[in-house]
């Protein structure tokens, strides 16, 4: 069976409930004191949800009023309350809080709303004693369901215990850093209310990784008691509200990196072929893996697809390993480069040419040794004429 079909099944039983316990009623205060609809009301909004429990409400208002055992009056008298506790037990999780909101939402809306019903309806002389005839009697009767209920559902509702795993929760600016954090406890028996008690999901320790760090250290963490969306769970006491917890780090250094060439190109050497760009990176993970780790490798890099331009180029990164980068820039330097040559020449080797005026070479103080120096391409063919 499954959740939807189960609260049907509840609803329906509450409903019968509350038709039958209509032809019942005690004189207070020379008042009838029909308490079993607003006890059905608060057991809806416990064990169902407010729009469940209006549901309820309507249905028995309306079957009492086809069977002539009720009036227009069961209408309000019994709507504004399953509505109102409903939603309180809903948002805030407490009997007292319930009942409260069951008391004063039957006896005031309902009471206030049965004057226009009265009036409109059940003509004036009806309405005219609307505010004593029917806040008091709602009021009374509504109290009644109320104490009712809340016996029931206290005595439903009697404190439990339960062991509960404890999770651990990392936030912060560095939770990043941190490699694991063991507790000196790992379960915590939660006690209280049944529905309480079923409501927690998590019992969760939290760290607050806000200073970077790499020791091991030792902390207290809070615990708390939350339910499926996270949120705190009310209520419910547990064993002890703190553990203690011995916080690891991941190990940081910075390493170099190592390029790998295909097999031919194995002579090159970096910062006269080539620059990587960055030359080293910071690693982080457990003490036991870095510690064995000086160098991250590239990826195999085939020069032929390199040149001037700059290549991206990505990181082997062995496992367990973080890195502040996944790929690095590499680029050659050598493969265009300049060269230069020196020529020595003596004073017989320099000839002039186009000389129309006739010039003596020994016009000319020559020294004894001429050296030419010359810059050009590595790829350029230099011949000497």
């Amino acid at each position: 069976m499954n959740n939807k079909t189960k609260k049907l099944c509840i609803a329906s039983i509450l409903c019968t409930v509350a038709i039958i316990g209509s032809m019942f009623s005690i004189p207070v205060f020379g008042s009838k004191c029909s308490p079993i609809q607003h006890m059905v009301n608060i057991l809806c909004a416990v064990a169902l949800g407010p729009w469940y429990g209006i549901g309820v409400a309507f249905t028995a208002s309306l079957i009492r009023n086809i069977l002539g055992i009720g009036s227009i009056m069961a209408f309000p008298g019994s709507m504004f309350g399953a509505l109102f506790c409903g939603i309180a037990y809903w948002k805030y999780k407490s009997i007292t809080v319930t009942l409260i909101a069951e008391v004063l939402a039957t006896s005031i809306l309902g009471g206030l709303s049965a004057y226009p019903i009265a009036t409109l309806i059940m003509g004036v002389d009806a309405g005219s004693i609307a505010y004593y005839g029917y806040i008091l009697p709602f009021f009374i009767s509504t109290l009644g369901g109320a104490i009712l209920s809340a016996f029931i559902v206290i005595n439903l509702e009697k404190s439990i215990e339960e062991e509960k795993n404890i999770t651990v929760n990392i936030t912060g600016v560095y939770k990043d850093n941190v490699d694991k954090v063991d507790l000196d406890k790992t379960k915590v028996v939660v006690s209280g209310p049944r529905s309480s008690v079923d409501s927690v999901k998590y019992v969760q320790a939290t760290f607050d990784a806000n200073k970077e760090s790499v020791d091991t250290k030792s902390t207290e963490l809070e615990l708390k008691a939350l339910d499926s969306e996270m949120n705190e769970v009310d209520h419910v006491t547990l064993e002890f509200n703190k553990v203690t917890a011995k916080v690891s780090y991941f190990q940081q250094k910075q390493v170099k990196i190592n390029p790998i060439f295909s097999s031919n190109e194995s002579n090159l050497v970096q910062d006269q072929d080539f620059t990587i760009i960055p030359s080293e990176i910071n690693i982080k993970g457990k003490s036991d893996v870095i510690n064995n780790i000086d160098s991250i490798n590239t990826k195999i890099i085939n020069v032929d697809e390199l040149g001037t331009n700059n290549k991206i180029v990505d990181l082997d990164i062995p496992d367990g390993i973080n890195a502040d980068k996944d790929s690095v820039t590499i680029k050659l330097i050598n493969k265009n480069k300049t060269k230069n040559s020196t020529f020595v020449y003596s004073g017989d080797d320099i000839s002039l040419l186009n000389n129309e005026e006739d010039v003596s070479i020994n016009d000319f103080e020559i020294p004894d040794d001429i050296i030419v120096k010359i810059q050009y391409d590595n790829d350029s063919d230099l011949k000497m004429i």
